[in-house]
């Protein structure tokens, strides 16, 4: 059965360079406080299809998430699990008032993905320390003409930072490293947050919001991997005073260059009155 589940939110980008997680950034554009990472909040809203499905998952899972409200450090929550079936499931992210902070549609394939893998293209890999332009319609216009630098980032469990929750024991058995003979997978933090890396590091932005992801794993991310990130811009557009764009990611293998994961990614990358 897939259930839902309460617990208290942990921000887990405090000191990072999307300042929009800080709380003297954010009060600025009239939040409570720093945001919890879009990718966090994902991978709570995921979390019932890991303890459901387990592995499974990793290798024939997909999931649609949606950010609507800010979601802050320390504060209760509740996912509550609707529309759930043997393959698919919607669940909502509640805030301590009943306000829906976020949305997903999550499924199961019946059957190995076989078709829609993501073409590895061999993107130059990105200069350590490099910063893109800062995002703009001239960036992301260079970005889609010229191409995107890729990245890669390495998994590692049993680093704090990479713990959606405070403690490593708040997420599902399959990301904790509890034995040294099984190798933990990575979870929707890490794999999404993958993808807001390579777009904020080609396209600087600060502050921004990660807003919107359609991602299918292919195969998993174990604990050691290190995974090639690469990215093309898609489209770019205003709405109600807010930059958005939009971008394809996807993960592959280091060392084989095997699909991992695609996603399609949202962001406002300009907030109104920025």
């Amino acid at each position: 059965m897939i259930r839902g589940y309460e617990s208290i939110a942990f921000n887990t980008a405090p000191d990072s360079e999307n300042q929009i997680h800080s709380d003297d950034m954010a009060q600025r554009f009239g939040f409570q406080g720093g945001l919890v990472p879009g990718v966090t909040v994902s991978a709570y809203l995921i979390q019932p299809a890991v303890e459901a499905w387990g592995d499974a998952f990793y290798h024939r899972g997909a999931a649609h998430v949606q950010i609507r409200k800010p979601t802050y450090h320390d504060e209760p929550f509740r996912v509550a699990v609707t529309a759930a079936s043997e393959s698919q499931f919607e669940s909502q992210l509640l805030n301590p008032e009943g306000t829906i902070n976020g949305v997903a549609t999550v499924t199961l394939d019946d059957q190995e993905v076989s078709l829609g893998l993501p073409v590895f293209r061999d993107d130059p890999l990105m200069p350590e320390g490099y910063r893109g332009a800062p995002a703009s319609e001239a960036r992301f216009q260079h970005l889609k003409n010229e191409g995107c630098l890729a990245q890669e980032f390495h998994f590692d469990a049993s680093n704090p930072r990479t713990w959606y929750f405070k403690s490593a024991e708040l997420m599902p058995k399959l990301h904790q490293v509890t034995d040294k003979s099984v190798r933990a997978f990575a979870h929707a933090s890490f794999i999404l947050g993958c993808g807001n890396w390579v777009f904020a590091n080609n396209a600087f932005m600060n502050p921004w919001v990660h807003m919107e992801t359609r991602h299918r794993h292919f195969a998993p991310i174990l604990d050691g991997d290190t995974v090639r990130v690469e990215m093309r811009v898609v489209d770019w557009f205003e709405r109600k005073g807010h930059a958005f764009a939009d971008v394809d990611v996807s993960l592959f293998d280091a060392k084989t260059h095997a699909a991992r994961v695609s996603i399609h990614q949202r962001a406002i990358y300009r907030l109104r009155g920025n």
